[in-house]
Order: C-alpha cells, then sequence, then structure tokens
C-alpha cells in the first residue's frame, strides 16, 4: 500500500508543489492550511507521514507537534518540519515538540522524498516491534492466567481445589469476623463411593466425581464457592448465608446430586451424598481449611 502523506502548509503554492512531486514517486497525498485543520486531517486520514510547516496560522507548527503526539490516535505519526527559519534554536525546538526530522525551505524534493522515506521505514518497523511486544504480552497474559486457573483448580471436576478453598474460607472468616456478617459452610461426602471405583472401575468413578461437580455447580449462586475438598469430599462457601439459607442450599445440592444417573456398560450407577452445615455466628468457632 502506497504511503500517505500529509502536507500541512498556508501557503498554497507549497501544497501542490509537494503534492506534485510526491505523487511522481507515488505517494498519496492529502493537505491542510493551519494547525487545528491538520489535527483533525490526521485524526481522520491517519496519514502515515505528516509535513508541518511552522509558521502556521491560528496555530503554529511546533504546538500543532505537541498536539499530534499527545493524542493516542496521532502519536505515532513521524513529524517532518518543513521550515525557512533554519537556526539550531529552531530545530531542537521542533525536535523537542517531538518531530522525527526538521527540513529547511527551500528543499531539495528528492532529498525530502528520501528523509520521508526514511522516516517511515523506521515507524514501520518500530510499530512492528511494538504489536510484536503486544502480542507477546496478551499471549503471556493468558499463559499466566491458564497457569492460575490451573494452580486453583481440580483437574477432574472443574471445581476449585482444596488448597484454594482453605484460603478462601480463611478470608471468608476473616471479613465475616469483621464485619459481623454470616456466612455458611457445607460439606458433602458421597455415601459408600468406594463400591462405585471397586464395582465399576476407576473411570467410572471419575465420571461420577466429575457429574458430581457439575451438579453442584448448577446448584449454589454464582457467589458461592464450591471446592473438591477431597477424594469424594466436597464444600461449599455460602458468604451472606444464615442456617436457613445454607439448609436450602445443601437440600438442593442432595437433591441433583441423587437425580444423576451415571451411564456404564452394563447399568445406570446412581448416588446418595450426606451433607453438613456449619454456620457463623452461630456454630462456628474457626476457620480451618
Amino acid at each position: 500500500m502506497a504511503c500517505q502523506v500529509l502536507a500541512v502548509d498556508d501557503d498554497l503554492g507549497i501544497r501542490q508543489y509537494l503534492s506534485a512531486h510526491l505523487d511522481l514517486e507515488g505517494f498519496r497525498v492529502v493537505s491542510a492550511e493551519d494547525g487545528p485543520s491538520a489535527l483533525r486531517m490526521a485524526e481522520q486520514v491517519r496519514p502515515d507521514v505528516i509535513l508541518l510547516d511552522v509558521m502556521l496560522p491560528r496555530m503554529d507548527g511546533f504546538e500543532t507537534c505537541r498536539c499530534l503526539k499527545s493524542s493516542p490516535t496521532t502519536r505515532e505519526i513521524p513529524v517532518i518540519f518543513l521550515s525557512v527559519r533554519a537556526s539550531t534554536k529552531d530545530k531542537i525546538q521542533g525536535l523537542e515538540a517531538g518531530a522525527d526530522d526538521y527540513v529547511v525551505k527551500p528543499f531539495d524534493p528528492q532529498e525530502l522524498i528520501w528523509r520521508i522515506k526514511a522516516v517511515h521505514r523506521r515507524s514501520s518497523t518500530s510499530l512492528s516491534q511494538v504489536r510484536e511486544i503486544e502480542k507477546r504480552a496478551v499471549q503471556l497474559a493468558k499463559m499466566n492466567q491458564a497457569l492460575r486457573q490451573q494452580a486453583i483448580t481440580d483437574g477432574l471436576t472443574g471445581l476449585f481445589n482444596r488448597r484454594h478453598f482453605s484460603e478462601r474460607l480463611e478470608q471468608e472468616w476473616a471479613r465475616a469476623t469483621r464485619y459481623k456478617r454470616p456466612f455458611s459452610l457445607l460439606l458433602l461426602d458421597l455415601d459408600d463411593f468406594k463400591q462405585v471405583n471397586d464395582r465399576f472401575g476407576h473411570p467410572v468413578g471419575d465420571a461420577v466425581l466429575s457429574e458430581v461437580g457439575s451438579a453442584i455447580v448448577s446448584a449454589v449462586r454464582k457467589v458461592d464457592f464450591p471446592a473438591r475438598y477431597g477424594g469424594e469430599e466436597f464444600a461449599v462457601i455460602l458468604p451472606e448465608t444464615p442456617e436457613e439459607g445454607a439448609l436450602v442450599a445443601a437440600h438442593r445440592i442432595r437433591e441433583k446430586v441423587e437425580a444423576l444417573q451415571v451411564a456404564t456398560s452394563d447399568e445406570i450407577v446412581s448416588i446418595t451424598a450426606s451433607l453438613g452445615i456449619s454456620c457463623y455466628p452461630d456454630g462456628a468457632v474457626g476457620a480451618q481449611g
């Protein structure tokens, strides 16, 4: 794709002169006659390079350049100053404003074209490097998130694991005791689960555990915290839940679990569960996971 150049100059003759020479080199040229219109054009067109006169009406080139460099949408666009002001002080001021180059009028068209290509090449390389860094940063963040999720998740059921459950229980205990708010802890144990493994094998037992995990998730609120506590044991932290609410949750979970039917090659496996409840502030004296 051809490089697009925004030429900013209050002199129509200069703008036409630039367009004529740049068109011959395959550049696409758009123009503006003052600082405010240059800012609008840069936002709309997103040119690859901006040629910017210093002496402009309404807003001089230095201020225009500073505005361009302060905007998230235009700050990466290379700016080349074109000016009759040739002092070292002016050149330094232009570079301090954020310009990438400073060309003194009158200029040689071929030299200007070379300078445009140079800053465009540097900018393209820098942008591709930035995008690659951003891409890798996103990938790294996703990998870290996945690792974090693996560290706190039980691989079989998809529930939180015991270590993370213990951390969360301590946090909930601290919150509840500080603000004097109720919460409940529900423990669930599958009845005679060893017989399932002995009779049907561990793959079927694993399938049962996985289905139980899904059933528990479907029976609790999003604010609740279900976890696999150990082998065939599960736990659920119920924030802001007194005893009567915990009893309702326990009955709902038990019904969901006992409604499960896991098919084997020969028959359907059904299970039952025993549940216990501990509630703060009525029945709990401490948090220990």
